[in-house]
């Protein structure tokens, strides 16, 4: 059990976007329709923000980022923009969210954050436009540090600052006045990437075994555009070959057949950004719990509509996956919820096979599997066989821990790794999760951990053909809150099991690599080289 690998995609929430009714001349002139796309030479996803729909609260905007996705509800009086909804629930008082009439300089405070008017005479140059006299609006919350930029008659035309900024393309936005999107505006939202070719593009072959690291911001950083491009990329300069994705059921599909596939379209996009194959575990079940749709929370896994309901959402989210995903797990740490509803296995084992038939149906080249933690091996062998034997491949959580949450020996990693390829029996291992903590409350250190990885490594590389994937979590420690936040999903307070998903990063707090990092830095390329 440890912090949701490719959670990271989760981040869009950071991107506060929304707004209302306008003047014919104003910065955000918006009527419904209206599409702002902007780019990023280094990202292959854009950033979208769209007036999606008008209501009595308001316009609604739906933003689209690299890294997710966010709605927001805002009401235009005078000027201002009164923040009424977000992501559909209202919000008391409507605090002032954007404010075009306040002079440079001008600041507020409200339950968004602090709000600044940092300039009124920007100059932003796109391909093909100069925009001058732009209002430029920086929000702070916590850690979070955005920058817009807004020109007259226009709306965004830069969102970010520096080389991280986000510029404005006229060709493939649907700019005020214009009756028709440009050439590129279906590719820019991520719509096109629901329709794929027939046969996927190939992925380049890293050769051996595939490693990731899961990005994630510095805990002593702001959460910023320009922050979460450099962690993603570091990961990548490490060599990361891969990446790991998921989403729950529930995310994907918020109301009964309205469904949310910004996040998968941002995965994919992201991946194919510097070419890494992905895996991608959609969560029915999340360790302990049942994630489906509330309107079919109380069904059991053998009714026909939570069936339906589950290959049509297939049938959404595969295609927009295919292009990258070579693994697909259908549930995640699913002995853990096992353990406690052993009476709900065999209506699973007949769904789980309705959704491996329909991804193969949609994907034939994707292998399909359900996410283990390694505790669960005995299961898997017994109450869980039925399972055993439909999966393509087996996959495993795996971080070394005592019941009590503190660290085993590091050399139990060969003992573990020879276990797993025991019972995959020929099929070939990804590792979803790969972690080892460093806290003095799970009785361990730094040493420790890079002990851990150094005897993982090597034992990968005396043995690796078993194994097609393995993934590092996390590149770095997470931050109080965020730690104090997966405490209360886990429902767990313990010392120990915070230090389990607060110290599993390759850096430390304070943005200082341990001494793993060089492990992994000098393992990775031998490992990927492996037959």
């Amino acid at each position: 059990m440890m912090p949701r690998a490719g959670r990271w995609m989760g981040w869009g929430a950071w991107v506060l976007v929304a707004a209302g009714s306008l003047p014919a001349q104003s910065y955000l002139p918006l009527a419904q329709g209206t599409r702002w796309v902007l780019r990023n030479r280094a990202m292959a996803q854009p950033v979208t923000f769209e007036v999606a729909r008008q209501g009595e609260n308001g316009s609604t905007f739906r933003s689209t980022t690299p890294w997710g996705s966010s709605e927001w509800t805002l009401s235009a009086r005078d000027g201002q923009y009164l923040m009424t909804q977000y992501g559909g629930a209202a919000l008391p008082n409507r605090p002032v969210y954007l404010d075009f009439t306040r002079p440079a300089g001008t600041r507020w405070t409200n339950p968004l954050g602090t709000i600044t008017v940092v300039a009124r005479d920007a100059v932003v140059q796109s391909k093909t436009r100069t925009y001058r006299d732009c209002i430029q609006i920086r929000h702070r919350a916590g850690k979070t540090d955005l920058l817009y930029t807004f020109a007259r008659d226009v709306g965004y035309v830069q969102f970010g600052e520096g080389g991280s900024a986000f510029v404005i393309d006229e060709a493939a936005s649907v700019l005020p006045g214009a009756s028709h999107p440009g050439t590129g505006a279906a590719a820019a939202t991520g719509a096109a990437l629901s329709t794929v070719p027939a046969t996927p593009p190939a992925i380049h072959e890293h050769g051996g075994v595939l490693v990731g690291i899961t990005p994630n911001r510095f805990a002593n950083e702001p959460m910023t555009l320009d922050v979460m491009l450099r962690r993603f990329r570091q990961t990548v300069e490490l060599g990361a070959g891969f990446m790991v994705g998921n989403g729950t059921w529930t995310e994907l599909e918020p109301k009964p057949d309205r469904y949310e596939l910004a996040s998968v379209n941002t995965l994919v996009s992201t991946a194919g950004s510097e070419n890494l194959a992905l895996s991608y575990t959609l969560r029915i079940i999340d360790t302990r719990r049942k994630v489906v749709p509330a309107d079919l929370s109380h069904k059991s896994w053998h009714d026909p509509a939570l069936r339906a309901r589950l290959l049509a959402l297939l049938d959404r989210i595969v295609p927009v996956l295919r292009p990258r995903a070579r693994w697909l797990m259908v549930g995640y740490e699913l002995d853990a919820y096992f353990r406690d509803h052993p009476a709900e296995i065999r209506d699973f084992l007949e769904l789980y096979q309705a959704a491996a038939s329909r991804v193969k149906q949609l994907a034939p080249e994707m292998r399909v599997s359900a996410t283990l933690e390694f505790g669960g091996i005995a299961q898997l062998e017994s109450s869980l066989s039925g399972l055993n034997r439909q999966l393509d491949f087996v996959a495993f959580t795996y971080s070394p821990l005592n019941p009590d949450f503190t660290a085993k020996d590091p050399a139990v990693v060969h003992s573990d790794l020879a276990e797993i390829r025991r019972v995959a029996a020929g099929r070939k291992i990804v590792l979803q999760e790969v972690g080892y903590p460093t806290s003095a409350d799970n009785h361990s250190n730094n040493a420790r951990q890079a002990q851990f990885y150094t005897e993982f490594f090597q034992d990968l590389e005396r043995d690796p053909a078993a194994f097609a994937a393995v993934n590092v979590m996390t590149l770095a420690d997470l931050g109080e809150r965020e730690t104090e936040q997966y405490t209360s999903v886990y429902g767990l307070k313990s010392p120990a099991f915070r230090g389990a998903l607060q110290t599993l990063g390759l850096f430390d707090q304070n943005g200082q690599p341990k001494p793993a990092l060089k492990v992994i830095e000098e393992q990775i390329p031998v490992l990927e080289k492996s037959r």
